[in-house]
C-alpha cells in the first residue's frame, strides 16, 4: 500500500514539473522574463511601457478593465484623458493596454491573459501600474475593474455614477461625489475620506471598511473585517451588515434617526439611551432626535456594535 502511495506522489510531482518546465520554455521562447516566485515589491524599477491621450468630447462613460496591476487616478487641468502604463519588466505589444471608443463610451482594457509577473502562487501582484489622469471637468460615468491590484483615487472626483470591482486589492480614495456609488472588493481593505452620494452599495468579502464621511442611502457589507463609519448625513436609510467583525458608527448631533441593532455573538453599546430586548445586550433599538426619523440598521454575526452620537 505504501509503495502505491509513493508511486502516485511521484507521478503527481512529475506532472507538475513537466507543466512548470513547459511554461518556463514558453516564456523564454516568447521573450518574456517572468519570475514564478516574484514577491510583491520584487523590483521597484517601473518603466513606462505605454502612454496615450484621448479626447473626452461627448463621452458619457469611461470604462477600465485590467487583469492585474494597481490603478490610480488623479484629476488634471488637461482637456484630454491620459493613461500611463508602467511595469517592472518589458511588456509585449499584446500585453499593453488598448483604447477603444464605442459611441459615447471610452474603453481602456488589458487583453492579456497573463499578468506582467507569472502569478502561480499569488506573489506576482503589483508588477504593473496604471495611472489615469482625468480632466477636472469630466463628471459622467466611470467603471473600474481589476482582477488583482489596488484602486486609488488620489484626487477629489465628482462623477455621475461610479462602479468599482476588484478581486484582490485595497481601495483607497480622497473625496468622491456621485449620484450612485458601487464598490465591491472580494479581498482587501476599503478606506475613503468621503463618499457623498444619493445611493451607495459598498461590499468587501475579506477586509476592513473605513469611511470617514458618508452621506446618502444604501448598503455597507463585510464578510470578514471591521466596519467603521462616520455619517455626515443619511438620505433615508443605511443598512450595515458584518458577518465576522466589529461595527463602529458615529452620527452628527443634528441627525434624527431610528436605530436597530443585532449581533449573534457580541454586545451593543452607545452613548445614548437604547431599549435592550434581552439581558445579553445583543439586540436593541432606540430613537435619536425628533421625527421624521432616518433609519440605521446594524447587524453582525460575530462582533460588537458601537454607535455614538457626536456632541
Amino acid at each position: 500500500m505504501e509503495n502505491k502511495i509513493i508511486k502516485v506522489n511521484i507521478a503527481i510531482w512529475a506532472v507538475i514539473a513537466v507543466i512548470l518546465t513547459a511554461l518556463l520554455v514558453y516564456f523564454i521562447c516568447n521573450g518574456h522574463s517572468y519570475n514564478i516566485f516574484n514577491f510583491r515589491g520584487y523590483s521597484n524599477n517601473f518603466q513606462v511601457q505605454k502612454q496615450q491621450s484621448v479626447g473626452i468630447n461627448n463621452c458619457d462613460k469611461i470604462s477600465l478593465d485590467f487583469s492585474s496591476g494597481d490603478i490610480s487616478f488623479k484629476t488634471t487641468d488637461d482637456s484630454k484623458l491620459k493613461v500611463i502604463e508602467r511595469a517592472n519588466s518589458k511588456l509585449s505589444d499584446n500585453e499593453k493596454f488598448t483604447v477603444e471608443r464605442d459611441g459615447n463610451c471610452i474603453s481602456i482594457k488589458d487583453d492579456s491573459i497573463m499578468s506582467t509577473s507569472l502569478n502561480i502562487f499569488g506573489f506576482g501582484y503589483g508588477a504593473k501600474e496604471i495611472e489615469v489622469d482625468i480632466p477636472k471637468n469630466y463628471n459622467k460615468d466611470m467603471d473600474v475593474a481589476t482582477k488583482s491590484g489596488d484602486i486609488r483615487f488620489n484626487s477629489d472626483v465628482t462623477l455621475n455614477n461610479l462602479q468599482c470591482e476588484q478581486s484582490s486589492g485595497d481601495f483607497n480614495s480622497e473625496n468622491i461625489t456621485a449620484n450612485n456609488i458601487s464598490i465591491n472588493s472580494k479581498s482587501g481593505d476599503l478606506r475613503t475620506k468621503m463618499l457623498d452620494t444619493k445611493g451607495y452599495n459598498v461590499q468587501t468579502s475579506s477586509g476592513d471598511i473605513d469611511i470617514n464621511e458618508l452621506s446618502g442611502s444604501g448598503q455597507i457589507e463585510a464578510s470578514s473585517g471591521d466596519i467603521t463609519i462616520n455619517y455626515e448625513d443619511i438620505g433615508d436609510y443605511s443598512n450595515v451588515n458584518d458577518r465576522s467583525g466589529d461595527i463602529k458608527l458615529s452620527t452628527p448631533k443634528s441627525l434624527s434617526y431610528e436605530f436597530n441593532g443585532k449581533c449573534s455573538s457580541g454586545e451593543i453599546n452607545c452613548n445614548f439611551d437604547l431599549n435592550y430586548k434581552n439581558k445579553r445586550g445583543n439586540e436593541a433599538n432606540g430613537q435619536v432626535g425628533t421625527a421624521p426619523f432616518k433609519k440605521i440598521t446594524a447587524e453582525t454575526s460575530s462582533g460588537d456594535i458601537r454607535i455614538d452620537k457626536n456632541n
